[in-house]
């Protein structure tokens, strides 16, 4: 009885270190970019604002195949974000560091029961960062433009607490002569 019991926990540990990414393995991503003659091993690789990994090898062009070939080993927990349209993008790295590759949300969802160890990603074009640049400075434009409005809205709930207060104020005052 005392075997079992402690096979079961010992079964429960790892599967719940598993789930909790106590026994963490990398994953590789792939991807070919036009230029990559700034980019360094070990520069980090960032998605979704997070980083999540490193550039692990970086390999030259060839004429059969054009582009840097650029591999990199990112976090299981991380892999499983990546949908596989991500475009990827390399950005100049932040307060004088190597430049970073950035993994770009891609439109479909992510696979979580991707079978794979490895996602090959393709290079972000420019019509797409501009469309992506757009869309970013229109969101922000929104988000200015819901701030703005509840602005006017909370001057118009000032307005009308304060017309509020007085009428208490007219009420509590004709009370206290009434009585």
């Amino acid at each position: 009885m005392g075997v079992v019991l402690l096979l079961a926990m010992a079964i429960l540990v790892v599967i719940g270190g598993e789930r909790a990414g106590c026994w963490e393995e990398r994953r590789l991503v792939l991807a070919t970019v036009r230029d990559a003659s700034e980019l360094e091993i070990g520069s980090p690789v960032y998605f979704r604002g997070v980083e999540i990994g490193e550039v692990v090898k970086i390999g030259p062009p060839f004429e059969e195949m054009p582009g840097f070939k650029i591999r990199m080993a990112v976090d299981k927990t991380a892999f499983k974000h990546i949908p596989l349209d991500s475009p990827v993008r390399l950005d100049p790295g932040k307060l004088n560091l190597p430049m970073q590759v950035t993994i770009l949300p891609g439109r479909e969802k992510p696979d979580w029961d991707f079978p794979g160890k490895v996602k090959v990603l393709r290079e972000v074009s420019e019509e797409e960062n501009a469309v992506r640049l757009i869309r970013d400075v229109l969101g922000g434009l929104e988000d200015l433009s819901r701030a703005k409005a509840t602005e006017v809205e909370m001057m118009e709930l000032r307005e009308e607490i304060r017309g509020l207060k007085n009428e208490l104020e007219k009420k509590k005052r004709k009370k206290d002569g009434s009585e």
